[in-house]
């Protein structure tokens, strides 16, 4: 059985190497999987196999290989066969004549003694000629495994690419609002898997360009509910961008606890700002936008908790009104955790050393300071752009 076994993984690996070049909803896919189980299996008792396709109440057989008896092409069975049922719906099936459901006459049609099937996509199916029940079972479970494993891979990496891709669709767009008193920039990465950062900077709807909201959000957790999370806020914030800023953010909270079925959170930092420099903010637990005024750094601290959450906060909690104002010259620079919380060693992280860096660099211009960060971010985290957690900060300032 040890020897058995041992073929068995050891065509089992030749499957998942035949079958990275293509996608389960190849024909060429499934034909892959045929070839290597009728080419390397012999010495497990494979003589011949086919593919088939479900389709609407009939599986129909598409290929052939081997030492199968010949079939007319397009051959069907019926998906109410039980067998066919079995492998539609549990992935693999053996069935013995004798068994209930088996079909004798129909099985001399095909030309062998034992159903014996395994699903390898959503829409089809192999079935394979062996005399050896036990090493059919034996096969039949590592190929089950295998292929289910490599198509939940495939579809996890399928995910977090759209996830991804949706989640950098939620940063600005040339060009930016109030480009006669400010200078912009930003960089945003998402993490290795996707997460929830986003940016937004938008005019009000008045058609004057004097003042624009600016935004940066941070929804909790990563892949696809996150990017769901971070798009209904994102999308929210044009809804209520033309109201006070506090309306604004308890509108939100009500929003996204309505429309979310977890405890999923996002911390927000919403700024109004203006031409002439005033700002009014509200931070619902983003780290805090620092401005590099020449003389010295000030930190808007004034909002309240992360909006969401359903349980974790009150249905209603307060927010605070905050205020500052920019001078030509100053620098406001807004960023997500996942720069602040990136860590050199168990006791310094870079939140630490970001104060320094924008003042050190207060009279560049924003793409050179976002540039300097970059540098920096990337040092402390071994000259990789591989992070833990999404990066996201932006720099806009004062001409």
């Amino acid at each position: 059985m040890t020897a058995i076994r041992d073929s068995s993984t050891a065509l089992l690996k030749k499957v998942q190497r035949s079958i990275a070049q293509y996608t389960e909803k190849d024909q060429a896919y499934c034909e892959s999987v045929v070839s290597t189980l009728v080419d390397s299996g012999q010495e497990l008792g494979i003589s011949g196999a086919r593919v088939w396709h479900v389709e609407g109440e009939y599986a129909v057989l598409k290929y052939q290989l081997g030492g199968s008896k010949p079939l007319d092409p397009n051959f069907a069975i019926s998906i109410g066969y039980k067998p066919v049922q079995d492998v539609i719906q549990n992935g693999v099936s053996i069935m013995k004549p004798g068994d209930p459901g088996y079909d004798s006459t129909l099985e001399e049609r095909l030309g062998v003694g034992s159903f014996v099937a395994a699903k390898i996509s959503d829409d089809y199916f192999v079935s394979i000629d062996i005399g050896d029940l036990v090493r059919a079972e034996l096969i039949l479970s590592f190929l089950s495994a295998t292929l289910t494993t490599t198509m939940a891979k495939r579809r996890s990496t399928s995910l977090t690419k759209f996830a991804r891709d949706q989640q950098m669709l939620l940063m600005p767009k040339k060009p930016y609002s109030l480009q006669a008193s400010f200078d912009f920039a930003f960089y945003s990465i998402p993490a290795a898997e996707a997460g929830g950062d986003f940016l937004k900077f938008s005019p009000k709807d008045d058609g004057l360009d004097d003042e624009a909201t600016l935004a940066i959000g941070d929804a909790s957790g990563h892949g696809i509910e996150a990017a769901h999370t971070a798009a209904l806020v994102y999308f929210g914030l044009d809804l209520v961008k033309n109201i006070n800023l506090r309306s604004a953010i308890r509108d939100l909270n009500s929003t996204l606890r309505s429309c979310t079925t977890t405890d999923s959170f996002v911390t927000l930092a919403d700024l109004a700002v203006h031409a002439n420099g005033e700002i009014q903010y509200v931070n619902a637990g983003q780290p805090w936008p620092l401005i590099a005024h020449r003389w010295g750094v000030e930190k808007l601290t004034n909002g309240g908790p992360f909006i969401g959450g359903k349980d974790l906060f009150p249905i209603n909690p307060r927010y605070q009104l905050g205020s500052a104002r920019m001078e030509p010259g100053d620098v406001l620079l807004l960023f997500t955790d996942g720069l602040s919380d990136l860590a050199k060693d168990e006791k310094t992280v870079l939140g630490d050393k970001l104060e320094d860096i924008v003042a050190e660099h207060v009279s560049k211009s924003p793409q050179e300071i976002v540039d300097a960060i970059l540098k920096e971010a990337l040092a402390w985290n071994g000259d990789t752009k591989i992070f833990e957690d999404d990066i996201t900060f932006a720099a806009l300032k004062m001409k």
